[in-house]
């Protein structure tokens, strides 16, 4: 890849041969196969921040909140505008389905192969098609496009790369000799090259390095660099600093970067940087054991041992730089390029992920071009043309089925976790979110796994707030509220925790305890740190409620309306307001709206149901009754409210029918089938009554009710009366 080697090898190597078009729809069929297992991936971690859960991205006025606010309660997780647009517009066609957020991310990996197709040719770099090919299908790439939030990895790359082809329309960087038309600047170019370069800062700021490296490939192409060269690249810079200002700000305000206490000195960021640099470089070159998180590994200032791995790299660049006249200045272009593009995440600023390790796959999709097309253009020149071909084909048969195998890794939570923690049992983040997840039902071996989890997390790190929050709230799950509050005033002693969900467990096991004055403070904590906490929120309403502050609750439910208007359980703590209050009008709109929020769920309706008859409308309180019975799946305690409702209508045939249908969905129900030998019963089939209600006995022995019952429709057919079992 030396400048001897800088020509376009296409007409003379077999491939010139090949119709025009096939080598680029070869790449997007070979990416698509890689990712196939993405496509049908679901939503990971942070995806509800970025995406699913975000206003920003479901609301109109979203869009613009998107570009204009960059901290506060409003704003997005970071402030990177043309991702939140994508997502903003692909919402209005895909909504929540994912398949479509990752079939984007996938096709921009394709559209950024195809791309650096195009550079390197460009560039005249020797196998160039080899060199995108290894980018479309390299492992450690697959973080970047099989996870939705990683969204700003491809699209700033894509920007990137648009920007860097204008800047050659512009410039072309290999001529100097401006009284060649051919070589004189195209100004037309310019704004496009910067507009380019303004969309990829927009998208992730790593694309600031993007005037760097394009001096390097001007040095690396020209026997001298000019000022003339270097003016035009000025307002790229100042925007590129700019940008990279505001997100540091953001990182460090917004993400909360601050309040890591990392404690990290000029030599442990020397260190971090040095052992970074060779990390990546080692998972490109082989790229196995690829984890969500790596372990994050001790820095130690003390230790000459780690001080190998920076004074390692700056003797390599040296060495590269003290050797450019004979070996060429494309071995040291490509190290600095590696080198530079990889520089925010080095560890020199403090990043949140630094927080549970110092490295991630998705840190290096921008910086690996450079290695991997300098990987190509060496084999390309080294080796006989059917040699390079078969490396090729084997290469990429390699990496092609690990990224497959990579790739089906994202598909879930749960598998990704798993995943984690079998390569990385130290990851106390992927022991606290699968223990999340596990929580999430009432399976007892999960809460059991959950907690083992969580114990395992707090065991590596003790000062993980959330592990302790995530323990109380098991707690709480499992009756326990003394035990829940020990976990929260854990928690709250840990230094700098975040104690969001912390006060708002403290207050639910409090309000579990019936100690709402105490409770009531706890909520209104987690509110004041998260002005828009739905949870606390409607806690805070729940306790006011209880001791009778009900306008107070009432203020509070209505901003969580605002806040959250298909959320159905503030419509129902207000709906059991107003009808305790006998305020029957209002608290019955209450629940017609519950049941707007989710047409097709049938506990809102009901709930609007029992109310209606509650309220002795009992027609109205049938065709709600009615709509819950169309829903599908088929719900047994619709089909007995609904009969219980005609059956108080003197509607008896009716009602048997749909109490038969409840008992057949749930045959021991116990309530379905005492109301079907009642309407039986009143039906005048007194014999299919009492085979019911002994049917009641033997599943609920003593209910006085039912052996009543029975005993009339005994009287009724002519036959004994009592419990099955029992000698009269």
């Amino acid at each position: 890849m030396n400048e001897s080697s800088a020509v376009d090898i296409e007409p003379t190597s077999p491939a010139a041969a090949i119709p025009p078009g096939v080598p680029a729809i070869l790449l997007v069929l070979l990416t698509l196969g890689a990712y196939l297992p993405a496509l049908v991936g679901g939503y990971i971690w942070d995806d509800d921040f970025y995406l699913t859960n975000n206003r920003n991205i479901t609301s109109p006025q979203g869009l613009l909140h998107s570009w204009t606010q960059t901290s506060g309660s409003g704003a997005n997780p970071q402030y990177y505008p043309m991702v939140f647009t994508t997502f903003w517009l692909e919402f209005r066609v895909w909504g929540g389905n994912a398949f479509g957020y990752h079939l984007d991310n996938v096709l921009l990996h394709a559209a950024n192969s195809l791309l650096i197709l195009l550079v390197l040719r460009r560039l005249r770099v020797p196998g160039a098609w080899f060199g995108a090919a290894l980018f479309a299908v390299h492992p450690v790439n697959v973080e970047s496009v099989a996870w939705i939030t990683e969204r700003k990895n491809v699209l700033s790359t894509f920007f990137y790369l648009l920007s860097l082809l204008a800047y050659f329309r512009f410039l072309p960087l290999d001529a100097i000799d401006h009284s060649n038309s051919a070589a004189r600047p195209r100004w037309g170019w310019y704004p496009v090259a910067l507009a380019m370069f303004a969309l990829a800062l927009f998208s992730k700021t790593v694309a600031c390095s993007l005037p760097a490296a394009i001096v390097l490939l001007l040095w690396w192409k020209r026997d001298r660099l000019r000022v003339a060269d270097i003016a035009p690249l000025i307002p790229m810079f100042v925007l590129g600093l700019c940008m990279a200002l505001v997100t540091s700000h953001v990182e460090h305000e917004h993400v909360r970067a601050k309040d890591l206490m990392l404690n990290l000195t000029p030599p442990h960021r020397i260190l971090l940087a040095g052992r970074a640099v060779w990390f990546y470089l080692s998972k490109l070159l082989l790229p196995v054991k690829l984890t969500f998180i790596y372990p994050k590994w001790v820095l130690d200032p003390r230790s000459i041992g780690q001080y190998a791995y920076p004074l390692a790299l700056a003797a390599l660049l040296l060495v590269l730089w003290l050797q450019r006249r004979r070996i060429g200045k494309a071995p040291l272009m490509v190290a600095l390029l590696y080198v530079g593009t990889l520089v925010p995440a080095l560890g020199f600023v403090d990043v949140y992920p630094m927080r549970y390790s110092w490295v991630a796959d998705h840190f290096q999709y921008l910086a690996c071009i450079a290695p991997l097309a300098a990987l190509a253009a060496v084999l390309c020149d080294c080796l006989d043309a059917r040699v390079f071909a078969v490396i090729c084909t084997a290469a990429i048969g390699v990496l092609g089925p690990l990224t497959y195998v990579q790739a089906g890794i994202y598909r879930d939570p749960f598998t990704l976790w798993r995943d984690t923690l079998d390569k990385n049992d130290g990851a106390w983040m992927a022991h606290n979110n699968l223990a999340a997840l596990l929580s999430t039902g009432n399976d007892p071996k999960q809460l059991a796994e959950a907690r083992q989890h969580l114990e395992r997390a707090i065991s590596i790190n003790p000062e993980h707030t959330q592990s302790y929050n995530n323990l109380a709230y098991l707690a709480l799950a499992e009756g326990h509220p003394q035990e829940a509050i020990e976990y929260c005033e854990r928690a709250m002693r840990v230094p700098n925790a975040e104690l969001l969900e912390v006060f708002n467990n403290y207050g639910l096991a409090l309000y579990t305890l019936g100690r709402d004055d105490e409770a009531i403070p706890q909520f209104e904590k987690s509110i004041r740190i998260k002005n828009v906490y739905i949870p606390a929120r409607v806690n805070l309403s729940r306790a006011l409620l209880r001791i009778g502050r009900n306008d107070d609750a009432q203020k509070q439910l209505e901003i969580v309306f605002k806040l959250a208007p298909n959320l159905t359980e503030p419509h129902f703590l207000l709906a059991e307001s107003l009808l305790k209050r006998n305020r029957i009008d209002e608290g019955l709109a209450q629940l017609q709206a519950a049941t707007n929020c989710n047409p097709r769920d049938p506990g809102p309706r009901y709930k609007f149901a029992m109310a209606l008859a509650s309220a002795h409308r009992t027609p109205e309180a049938i065709s709600e009754a009615r709509q819950i019975v169309m829903l599908a799946p088929p719900v047994a305690d619709g089909h007995n409210l609904l009969g219980t409702l005609l059956l108080e209508a003197r509607q008896f045939d009716e009602a048997v029918r749909e109490l038969t249908e409840a008992v057949r969905l749930a045959p021991n129900m116990v309530e379905a089938r005492f109301n079907l030998g009642d309407a039986l019963l009143k039906a005048g089939r007194a014999p299919e009554a009492a085979k019911e209600l002994r049917e009641v006995l033997r599943l609920s022995p003593g209910d006085t009710e039912a052996q009543r019952l029975l005993d009339n429709a005994d009287r009724r057919a002519g036959g004994p009366s009592g419990a099955p079992g029992k000698p009269h």
